[in-house]
């Protein structure tokens, strides 16, 4: 694969090490760990050291060339979708790579659940990974036989040209809301990032737009060819489609011709999900007639209105992360309403449960108004085990308890969530011997806060974050002066969540609180 290494942890005797600045992280720290794992060269922007050392510049500018100039000619033959908006990029990417396998090719997916193809899933901590990473993916992809790559591309990747060099055979744009403006500042800002991506096209120059998002005449340029989707006046039009809580029916028109088909997602926002990853499809050379033959066997990735069933009781899990996002899912509940309604917001919705995961903006103010008790530590909310706050019947997961590195670790509390719900519905959770989980040395702050032995179900998960980079640790669950688990690190940092797993067996022989803390390893 690629031969300079940007991670000191991932030298070997023989490899070029470059030392990159990221936000937290800066490579020329790593420099001596790079060398004692055997690196024969050194690239950086300072200093002098005991191997080969090439002063450039600036490093990242040095790795985009190279990697371009090296590596491009590779993969370029393989045709690159991309598609960027606020919501629905990993639903129309997923749908899009599962069409294109169904079909019979060989296809590759890059984005927030993960770097697929064929047999392989591997988890990514960015949803459009650094330069070097993703040049690495595609050749790997390209090493396989991949012929089509989708991908999502964030605001911030095209920000900082992580997909530099890289040209898109076809482009999409879903919607643009109110996101990461922490980073872009404004709206307008955070638009012209997502509109890098169409001036980054070739060939054929597809471009699916939402023609029913207000902020769509931004991502038309005149130098595409543009196909928009809509229920007014556009390419793809959407005539009628008819909600349950199962599925979706859709009926639309393309080129004089009508289709109906039926997806197996719910809520309104995946008819344009879905018309969008089938236009991707059907301009790559695949007839709508064919695609819409194996829409039957498509399926949304996790936590996308996922349904988690216990026993009669079924619990919607999505991960809404914006104000807008959480609206669509309120709205998609509204539209196939059954059971009981519960009160408290602003639209009415009928079901059982409702899980919410919002945006950093308005979280802590809705936690705030409900008079849920805080972690100072994490500004997040306080939560049990079972992932109760501290008001009986309200759940919590996701952003609103602490920053997540990835959206696997919230969908994974939302389904433990969802699970403690169906059984408080049902009058199943134990309330009886709390005991507290603090944190010791090193380590920023410990979720879950409490546990009740009783209500654990096979194992007990706990998230965390060291406080500082250490190398060589490891951590350690104790109560009082005594081990009860202890998992060994090689490399930890703040801005890394760290995830530890302890059975059940174990805590239950547990008489009092718990300290975890970072001690030196073996």
């Amino acid at each position: 694969m690629i031969e300079l290494k940007t991670d000191s942890r991932k030298v070997k005797p023989g490899d070029t090490f470059i030392a990159i600045k990221n936000v937290n992280t800066d490579g020329h720290d790593f420099i001596e760990s790079a060398i004692k794992n055997g690196a024969t060269k050194i690239i950086c922007e300072k200093g002098s050291y005991s191997v080969e050392t090439v002063v450039v510049p600036n490093t990242k500018e040095y790795l985009n060339n190279y990697l371009y100039e090296n590596y491009y000619p590779k993969i370029k033959d393989m045709k690159l979708i991309g598609v960027t908006g606020t919501n629905g990029k990993t639903t129309i990417c997923y749908l899009v790579y599962q069409l294109l396998t169904l079909l019979g090719k060989k296809c590759a997916y890059i984005g927030t659940i993960g770097f697929y193809y064929g047999n392989t899933k591997r988890l990514l901590n960015n949803t459009t990974p650094d330069t070097d990473l993703l040049y690495d993916m595609l050749l790997e992809a390209k090493e396989y036989g991949c012929e089509y790559v989708v991908m999502e591309v964030s605001s911030h990747a095209l920000d900082k040209n992580r997909v530099f060099g890289l040209e898109f055979d076809e482009v999409a744009f879903t919607n643009l809301t109110q996101d990461h403006l922490d980073y872009h500042k404004t709206l307008e800002n955070y638009a012209n990032a997502k509109r890098k991506l169409f001036e980054k096209t070739r060939g054929e120059k597809v471009a699916i737009i939402n023609k029913d998002d207000p902020h769509h005449e931004k991502f038309m340029l005149n130098e595409n060819n543009n196909i928009t989707i809509g229920k007014n006046d556009a390419d793809v039009l959407i005539k009628d489609y008819s909600l349950s809580h199962l599925h979706t029916k859709i009926e639309f028109s393309y080129e004089d011709k009508i289709y109906n088909t039926q997806i197996n997602m719910v809520g309104s926002y995946n008819v344009y999900n879905y018309l969008t990853a089938l236009m991707l499809v059907n301009k790559l050379g695949f007839s709508i007639d064919s695609i819409i033959d194996i829409t039957k066997d498509l399926m949304a990735p996790a936590g996308r209105m996922e349904m988690i069933k216990y026993n009669t009781n079924s619990v919607f899990v999505d991960y809404a992360h914006t104000p807008d996002a959480v609206i669509n899912v309120l709205k998609s509940a509204n539209e196939y309403k059954k059971g009981k309604i519960i009160k408290g917001t602003e639209i009415e919705f009928d079901v059982d449960t409702l899980l919410l995961s919002v945006g950093l903006i308005p979280e802590n103010e809705l936690s705030t108004k409900a008079g849920i008790d805080k972690d100072i530590r994490t500004n997040g909310l306080i939560v049990s085990e079972s992932m109760e706050t501290s008001i009986r019947g309200v759940f919590a997961c996701g952003n609103v308890l602490h920053v997540h590195d990835l959206v696997d670790f919230v969908t994974e509390e939302a389904k433990r969530a969802g699970r403690s719900v169906a059984k408080y519905l049902r009058n199943e959770l134990d309330y009886s011997n709390y005991l507290h989980v603090k944190n010791g040395k090193s380590i920023k702050y410990v979720i879950p806060q409490k546990i009740n032995i009783q209500a654990i179900e096979d194992n007990l998960t706990m998230l965390m974050r060291v406080d500082n980079i250490y190398h060589n640790k490891k951590i350690v669950v104790k109560c009082d002066e005594t081990v009860i688990a202890q998992f060994n690190r090689k490399h930890l940092a703040p801005s890394e969540m760290e995830k530890v797993i302890i059975s059940k067996s174990i805590i239950e022989k547990v008489k009092g609180d718990l300290v975890v803390s970072l001690e030196d390893g073996e």
